[in-house]
């Protein structure tokens, strides 16, 4: 696999990486959008300029609203090149449990989704999975529902594995957090489906997409520890944009 590229490696190395590559993976919060939810400078240039696919960890939105909110800020790309956690979690409960009771804790738009696509339980001991994403209207009652049907052996799909994400100069809690606060009430240890990265499931499918070779992609991201450990995955070249720490794409484009 390919080494990392990161910042200490210079702007003038990681231009040229850019300007080689055919084919561009990127994240999107704090790399393509700035803490307002808007495209960042470069973002319809990158677009214009290759084929390019974007991979988030973000559970609460679908890509029909991620692709509008570029287009609103003159930045296009189509919604079948964006791949979400949260949407691709609920395309991978369909295929793993079918017609089967569940559970899921989600935001509006991906409950709405998962109404359509899954069958939902009527009581905790019929419950064959449980999809977790990011659920701001979460509860006590919700979390208990969730434990005792993990305890009974419900199977479980976690969007992501983090414990937080920015907004703005605050955080806040991701779906990490709400499995921590599950698991740490089991008897026995349950391992999830982890669908977000580092896991490569997203990024794959990128892949898929794009129909690249991975020589000649490479990976944007504000988070080495996530996104930087992506890229290793996937063996493709990766540039540390965006973020606190990471060269901002308008000086890379």
């Amino acid at each position: 696999m390919r080494s990392a590229i990161y910042q200490s490696h210079g702007l003038t190395s990681a231009k040229a990486v850019l300007a080689q590559a055919r084919f561009v993976i990127s994240d999107i919060d704090g790399v393509l959008f700035d803490p307002t939810g808007c495209p960042v400078v470069g973002a319809a240039k990158l677009f214009a300029s290759r084929p390019c696919a974007l991979v988030s960890n973000n559970s609460t939105l679908t890509a029909k609203t991620i692709a509008k909110r570029f287009a609103d800020g003159g930045a296009y790309i189509s919604q079948e090149r964006i791949f979400l956690a949260g949407e691709y979690a609920v395309s991978i409960a369909l295929k793993r449990f079918g017609s089967a009771p569940m559970l899921w804790l989600a935001s509006d738009e991906i409950g709405e989704l998962a109404e359509k696509m899954l069958n939902e339980a009527r009581s905790v001991g019929e419950t064959a999975g449980i999809l977790i994403c990011r659920d701001r209207t979460l509860t006590m009652e919700h979390l208990e529902r969730i434990v005792n049907a993990v305890r009974c052996g419900a199977e479980v799909i976690l969007a992501n594995p983090d414990f937080t994400h920015p907004e703005g100069e605050n955080v806040r809690m991701e779906t990490g957090a709400i499995w921590s606060a599950v698991s740490c009430q089991l008897e026995t240890a349950c391992s999830p489906v982890l669908v977000g990265k580092p896991e490569t499931l997203l990024a794959e499918e990128a892949l898929r997409m794009l129909g690249a070779n991975r020589r000649e992609v490479v990976f944007l991201g504000d988070n080495p520890d996530t996104d930087g450990l992506t890229a290793q995955r996937l063996g493709v070249n990766f540039i540390h944009t965006g973020g606190r720490n990471g060269f901002p794409l308008a000086a890379l484009m």
